[in-house]
């Protein structure tokens, strides 16, 4: 189970039928490299069954955890705890997601990579026996391709959609000898290179895709931007590089362009302290989740976006996804940004929207639009935001774009990218949206949408799988639906912080999300 407390509060269906978000990151202020400037946030810990737990894999339907000690690959589910729990054959070291439920691992003692498929219920050897792997320690899937690294080797060695070795990348230092022990590693795609752990100098070795080598961050020691033993590397996607300090109990932050930013995970107030911290993972909302090895836990924290003075006023979209189909009654466009100590300064926001035809002339744009609600947030931020409906008549059947910016005391910010939805007259899926913002205080928004009139039930949920609050409880007919819910259970309390889920049945679709409530 997860160690938390938690609560939730009474929705209202809103009649406006569907809102179109996009969410602006502006921090203004990010000075000073403690951990008190990135503002993490304990969130709680997962224990149950776990021995010493060494990998972590968080995503949104399931955490996965590795107990290679105990021989148990335990996959936690968003409705409770413990959904399964295996034992697997061999040395498990390591872990990745390479299909829905379906979780690989590097096998040490047979030097090759193994994986198991919860729904088949079924180990099987992912690579085959005669790759040529010494000593596989760590990998990472990137679309059909694996890529694992060999510290026998010192290399990582590239497999393609059918398994078969394609490249291999020698890691050689600013000397060029080889790292003596490579102990894992993280890629980034975008910028097309490999942040490996140098085990023998505790540092990060960075290299492009042909193996070169391109500098290092971190070295030897317990002060600031130092790591003693490291043990997981994970990046986030404002690009900042994570890694375990499994010697001092924290999780170290370096900036993407190699600036120290600070620790967290060590005792402080009532939050549990890091012990031997080794995997990490980051999912889609921002919680990190890190394997204490020796505290038989998953320590589970929130960590705000970091974003770069280069980065201010950068545009970012989170709703709706693109290609997403959408009825047009009373549609209206919400934007909102989350400001560090900077929200006076944001004087309004601009919106056009175009079809999918017309890449110059907008179909319809506003004015400059004041903000309509300020509402604070956990570390000094605030959400500002700000709403426009469209002032023509939306078509059925056609593609349509949109795009926003805001303005501030002093500067307009770049037009996000182009982004599109399709209108039709009934929804034809059925679909339960995560909830905007997301961590929240003091309430959020969650959409749906229904393809046919149905019962409907949508139900906020703890970590122990106990009902919290019903939102809804009704037959509605089809389209799209929002109920915001302030973080009060069904007897009108306030909730706790911490982690919730909320579910809905209609008919047979019946689907989970994950929500963070932070105060």
């Amino acid at each position: 189970m997860i160690r938390l407390g938690i609560d939730m509060k009474k929705g209202k269906m809103l009649h406006r039928k569907l809102t179109i978000r996009l969410a602006i990151i502006l921090v203004a202020g990010l000075t000073g490299a403690g951990a008190a400037a990135l503002d993490v946030e304990y969130v709680g810990s997962i224990v149950e069954g776990l021995h010493s737990p060494t990998s972590v894999v968080a995503g949104e339907e399931f955490v996965a955890v590795l107990d290679p000690y105990a021989g148990n690959l335990s996959l936690f589910s968003p409705d409770g705890p413990v959904v399964r729990k295996i034992h697997l054959q061999g040395a498990a070291h390591s872990l990745t997601r390479i299909a829905f439920q379906t979780y690989a691992f590097c096998d040490r003692a047979r030097k090759t990579v193994a994986a198991y498929d919860f729904a088949a219920d079924r180990q099987f050897d992912y690579l085959d026996m005669q790759t040529g792997l010494i000593d596989p320690v760590d990998l990472v899937l990137d679309g059909s391709s694996l890529h694992v690294l060999d510290a026998g080797n010192s290399a990582i060695v590239i497999f393609d959609e059918n398994r078969i070795p394609i490249d291999i990348i020698s890691l050689k230092d600013e000397t060029g000898t080889n790292l003596r022990f490579a102990s894992s590693f993280a890629y980034d795609a975008g910028g097309k290179s490999y942040y490996v752990f140098d085990q023998t100098n505790s540092r990060i070795c960075r290299f492009d895709i042909e193996g070169k080598y391109l500098g290092s961050l971190a070295s030897f020691g317990s002060g600031e931007g130092r790591i003693t033993r490291g043990g997981d590397i994970e990046l986030t996607s404002y690009g900042q590089i994570l890694v375990t300090d499994r010697y001092q109990g924290r999780v170290g932050i370096f900036g993407s362009d190699g600036d120290f930013l600070g620790f967290f995970g060590a005792h402080q107030n009532d939050r549990p302290s890091l012990s031997i911290p080794t995997g990490i993972s980051i999912d889609e909302n921002g919680l990190v989740y890190v394997a204490s090895t020796m505290g038989a836990s998953v320590a589970v924290y929130y960590l705000p976006p970091i974003v770069t003075e280069a980065e201010l006023l950068t545009v970012m979209q989170h709703y709706p996804e693109d290609g997403a189909e959408i009825s047009a009654k009373n549609l209206t466009l919400e934007a909102y940004i989350e400001a560090y100590q900077a929200a006076e300064q944001i004087t309004g926001f601009e919106f056009q929207i175009y079809d999918n035809e017309s890449a110059v002339t907008p179909l319809d744009e506003s004015m400059l639009i004041d903000p309509d609600s300020h509402i604070d947030l956990p570390g000094g931020r605030q959400r500002v935001s700000a709403y426009w409906t469209p002032g023509f008549d939306f078509k059925e059947q056609i593609n349509y774009r949109w795009r926003s910016r805001v303005h501030t005391v002093d500067t307009v910010g770049e037009w996000s990218a182009l982004k599109s939805f399709y209108v039709t007259a009934l929804p034809r899926h059925y679909r339960l949206d995560q909830n905007v913002p997301n961590p929240f205080n003091p309430e959020t928004r969650i959409s749906y949408t229904l393809a046919d009139e149905s019962d409907v039930v949508l139900e906020v949920i703890d970590l122990l799988g106990r009902k919290v609050r019903t939102l809804v409880q009704d037959r509605l007919p089809a389209g799209d639906y929002q109920v915001i819910w302030d973080g009060t259970d069904n007897e009108g309390r306030q909730t706790a912080s911490g982690i919730y889920f909320y579910r809905i049945q209609s008919g047979e679709f019946s689907q989970s999300r994950k929500m963070v409530l932070l105060k």
